[in-house]
């Protein structure tokens, strides 16, 4: 088979590669304004904030506890809540940060996971305390919020992968029929030269 037919052939068989355009996928958010690291990053600033300011609401409001209080089963519940809710928070926002800085779509989910838990539990608070009904709701909110940005993130980044998935398994794939060309144009040119010198 002449050079010109094989490299033809190499042409129709070869992987095309693709370039990652995130607009092209279908996100549970609008307009691409998710569909972005910086999304990611603001995200984990915003997280930053609401860790700084628990922490410190935590410490201020437990000086104010007389020692009466600290004995009383409501306020050591509140108390060890309110701490179970800032080391969780510390270590999903410490893994989105992760997520964010290696484009990791895993590093992602804890995150999610945290808020989806975290709604859970101000819901069935504002089904016991019906006072604090009107002040959790905007919290909820803001929480589904932040929770659609992150799964618009988590897309991106997981959608990037499978990008670049796919075209490491092209690359791999064409430099393997480039060598498999090379191989039998070296064969055909070796059998040439023996029917020349016959």
């Amino acid at each position: 088979m002449p050079q010109h037919q094989l490299h033809r052939q190499q042409s129709s068989t070869s992987c095309q590669f693709e370039v990652f355009d995130p607009s092209e996928a279908h996100y549970f958010c609008c307009f691409g304004f998710c569909h972005s690291k910086t999304v990611g990053v603001l995200i984990f600033l915003f997280e930053l904030i609401e860790l700084l300011s628990s922490t410190v609401y935590l410490f201020l409001k437990s000086a104010t506890y007389t020692t009466k209080e600290w004995q009383s089963t409501e306020v050591l519940i509140l108390v060890g809540l309110t701490l179970i809710g800032i080391i969780a928070l510390g270590i999903s926002t410490a893994l989105l940060f992760m997520g964010v800085c290696c484009e990791e779509s895993t590093l992602v989910i804890p995150y999610m996971v945290r808020q989806i838990i975290m709604m859970t539990v101000l819901v069935i608070t504002g089904f016991v305390k019906t006072k604090w009904v009107w002040h959790i709701i905007p919290i909820i909110l803001v929480q589904v919020g932040l929770l659609v940005l992150s799964f618009g993130t988590y897309k991106y980044f997981a959608d990037k992968e499978k990008f670049n998935r796919r075209n490491a398994i092209c690359t791999s794939r064409n430099a393997s029929q480039r060598n498999n060309s090379k191989a039998k144009l070296s064969q055909q040119s070796h059998r040439l030269s023996t029917i020349d010198l016959c």
